[in-house]
């Protein structure tokens, strides 16, 4: 948006949200952004779904439950939208927060919340200090979840956050990544 508006002249995005700036799709509906040049992709980001409430091991189990999905006019909405969408889930079934990472591992933290969406290369470190202090969990998409959900998003690949990232993650935790892509204005030499 802010390139789009010559505000800035250049940004790291989300590859998923730059598609569909680029292509006019999603919030850019019937709106394309033509001004914006790739420069080059710099390093894949998790989507990371985190929890404390050890009644939360899946998707589903977000249902009804304090959750920030990012914050406003965030790429990390729209990944929490597709991704609860997969599942037959909504905003309307959580109770949703919007929330950055740092603000959202300290609502974790104090119990205002129970889960967020992060897209960030990991480890991240909100949340990293986040499981140096509270007990958390990274939830896994099956196998199955992961190729039917990249059949309908094919700007998401899989990813894998390996056993030990965080502190007590036993665990691989199978996800979605996106590139972070560096664009500028077409009008820069």
């Amino acid at each position: 948006r802010l390139l789009r508006q010559n505000f800035i002249n250049a940004a790291i995005a989300q590859s998923d949200v730059l598609n569909d700036a680029m292509l006019g799709l999603g919030e850019y509906k019937d709106k394309p952004t033509k001004n914006i040049t790739v420069l080059g992709a710099l390093y894949s980001e998790a989507i990371q779904i985190v929890a404390s409430d050890t009644s939360i091991h899946n998707i589903y189990d977000l249902a009804g439950k304090r959750v920030s999905v990012g914050e406003e006019e965030s790429g990390v909405i729209r990944n929490a939208k597709i991704i609860l969408g997969a599942f037959g889930l909504s905003f309307e079934d959580i109770k949703k927060e919007n929330m950055g990472f740092s603000e959202s591992a300290a609502a974790l933290k104090e119990g205002r919340i129970d889960a967020f969406f992060c897209t960030a290369g990991y480890p991240t470190p909100a949340i990293s200090e986040l499981s140096e202090s509270k007990g958390i969990q990274i939830i896994s998409i099956d196998s199955t979840d992961i190729a039917r959900i990249e059949r309908m998003h094919n700007e998401f690949f899989t990813m894998t956050i390996p056993a030990g990232t965080y502190k007590n993650q036993e665990t691989p935790a199978y996800t979605f990544g996106v590139k972070a892509v560096l664009v500028a204005n077409k009008a820069l030499s």
